[in-house]
Parts: structure tokens; C-alpha cells; sequence
């Protein structure tokens, strides 16, 4: 089934190379907006899987900081690594907007124009002396504006694709150097909650000394109990409460 302009024609008697020649311009013109929505369809994914990493980054980076008392070889590492990857994270994020934002397309006409228009070309044939001939002329005359319409908006709509997909592969490239680095930061974030617990081995020495200490104490206890003994108070008995029938019990003291 013909579309646009060249059904147009097909429709008042357009030859067969004629329409043959305008249905390879048509499907070029068509073409390059299957591959602009192809392009913006394969985004999807890295933009997920980008949403994803800026908020690991951000978990990551506000617990590690979190633990941080002072700035060591492995905080230092971890800065070194955790930039370089929100950096790489932006700047891929950056492109794919560019894929969806960026460039300009070319389109023809509404049809209503182009109808309106090879209707007007008939009409000035026909008042310009023409006669019988006033249909072929205009025919070719809008043959010629569509063939040129479409070989510019398609080339145009080439140029834009081939930019959009420079942008995607750019945004990729920066989206996969950038997965090591989260990665890498999420090793020291684990390396750090495990040196927190102790289970490396790096804490036991200042654990046994908090241990010591804290025996220490409690041994003390029992020695200064013994020198200032306290005598304890016996407790007051509580007394019996007397509740006359249809009386309040709020309204009744103790001992009452």
C-alpha cells in the first residue's frame, strides 16, 4: 500500500519507474526514522542500569564516609576510586541525554499542504494556457519537489542518526569503565564494615585492653562495696483501703 506524497501521485496516474523511483526515495525517508526509534529504544537499558549505579555511588560512598574518623591510605584509595567513577557515571549519563536530545530531524510537509499544493500547480497550469497539458506539468513539477524533499530530508535525517549513535557508543564506553570503579568501591565499603567487627584482626589488641579494663573495674566494685556498706530501707507496708458500696474509689485515701 502507497503512503504519502506517492500515493499522492499513484492515486492521478503517476507511471511505474516513475512510482518506482519515488517509492525507493519514500522508503529511504522513511527508513531513517525507524532507525532514530531503534537508537532511543536501545537507551533504555544503559539509562536503567545508570540510575542504578548513581544510587549505589550515593549508598555507598554516605556509608563509608559515615565510618570515616580520619583520613587513612584506605579512605584515601577509596576517594581515589569512588571519583573516577561518579565522574564516569555523569558523563555517560550526559551523552545518553544527548541521544534523546540533541539533534534535529526533517519532515515534509502535512499531507494537506502537499495535496493543496499539486492542486495549485494544476490550477496555474490550467490559467497559464496549458490546457490538456496542465495535469502532466503539474504531475511533474510535484514528481520533481517530492524526489528533491525527500533526498534532503533523508540525508538530513542520515547526518542525525549518525550523531545520535556517535553519542550512544560515547555514553556506553563511559557506562562500562564506570561499573569497575563502583565496584572497587564497594570493596572498600566491605573491607571497612569487616574491620569494624573485627574479623581481620586489627582491633583484637585494643579489644583486649577495652576487656582488661573494663575486668579491672569490675573487680574494684565489690572492694568498695565491703569499706561503705549501705543499709538498705525495709519497705512500708501499703495499707488496706476501706471502699463504702456506691462511693468513688478516687474520691477514698488510704487508710480511710
Amino acid at each position: 500500500m502507497l503512503r504519502g506524497p506517492v500515493g499522492l501521485l499513484a492515486q492521478n496516474g503517476v507511471g511505474k519507474e516513475v512510482r518506482q523511483m519515488l517509492e525507493f526515495f519514500e522508503r529511504a525517508y522513511y527508513h531513517e526514522f525507524e532507525r532514530k526509534d531503534n537508537i532511543i529504544n536501545g537507551t533504555n537499558l544503559p539509562i536503567t542500569v545508570i540510575a542504578a549505579l548513581y544510587g549505589s555511588i550515593f549508598y555507598i560512598s554516605d556509608s563509608f564516609i559515615s565510618t570515616i574518623d580520619e583520613i587513612g591510605f584506605k579512605e584515601f584509595l577509596f576517594i581515589a576510586f569512588a571519583l573516577p567513577g561518579a565522574f564516569l557515571i555523569f558523563v555517560s549519563s550526559y551523552y545518553f541525554a544527548r541521544v534523546r536530545h540533541s539533534v534535529e530531524y526533517e519532515y515534509l510537509n502535512e499531507p494537506n499542504s502537499l495535496k493543496e499544493y499539486f492542486d495549485g500547480l494544476v490550477k496555474f497550469y490550467q490559467q497559464s494556457g496549458k490546457g490538456p497539458n496542465s495535469t502532466y506539468l503539474a504531475k511533474q513539477e510535484f514528481e520533481e519537489y517530492i524526489n528533491k524533499n525527500y533526498t534532503k530530508c533523508a540525508t538530513t535525517n542520515y547526518n542525525s542518526n549518525i550523531v545520535k549513535s556517535y553519542f550512544k557508543y560515547k555514553g556506553q564506553i563511559a557506562l562500562f569503565y564506570s561499573i569497575p570503579f563502583v565496584f572497587v568501591c564497594a570493596i572498600f565499603l566491605l573491607w571497612d564494615k569487616v574491620d569494624d567487627k573485627g574479623l581481620l584482626g586489627n582491633n583484637n589488641v585494643e579489644y583486649e585492653a577495652t576487656m582488661e579494663q573494663e575486668m579491672t573495674d569490675n573487680d574494684k566494685k565489690p572492694a568498695e562495696q565491703e569499706t561503705t556498706p549501705v543499709i538498705p530501707e525495709k519497705p512500708v507496708e501499703p495499707p488496706t483501703r476501706l471502699i463504702k458500696e456506691d462511693t468513688d474509689p478516687r474520691k477514698v485515701k488510704n487508710g480511710d
